[in-house]
């Protein structure tokens, strides 16, 4: 009984809803599509009040999925040409001189600062 009565509730509530829905869909798109979606909109009301089956509005677009799983060559054999690009933003350290990107920390700078400030917060020396 519950079920019912929650069933009718949604379907009045949403009712106007649904109304202002499909007068925007009919006032702002004119073309073929349109009058497809439109014709399957009222027929879905109609047939189920304000209850509406997504398949019957959007036919056989929902028809257009793959039917099966792409293979893993197919996917290799496409991202064939999509090679690695070179960087072009690597520089020198200033304090040690190893390798590391523009506006990132060097490495083994920031391994080094690590260091001492563990050694300094356990209270030990570093020299």
């Amino acid at each position: 009984m519950a079920a019912i009565l929650s069933s009718a509730i949604f379907r009045r509530q949403n009712s106007r809803y649904f109304s202002i829905y499909n007068d925007a869909l009919s006032s702002t798109i004119s073309t073929p599509l349109s009058t497809y979606m439109q014709t399957f909109w009222k027929d879905s009301q109609r047939k189920a009040g304000t209850m509406f089956d997504l398949a019957q509005i959007l036919g056989p677009f929902l028809w257009a999925v793959p039917k099966k799983k792409t293979s893993h060559s197919k996917k290799r054999m496409r991202s064939a040409n999509k090679g690695l690009k070179d960087k072009t933003n690597i520089v020198d350290c200033h304090s040690c001189g190893q390798k590391h990107l523009v506006h990132h920390l060097c490495h083994n700078c920031y391994k080094d600062f690590k260091y001492r400030e563990k050694m300094e917060r356990d209270g030990l020396s570093f020299y």
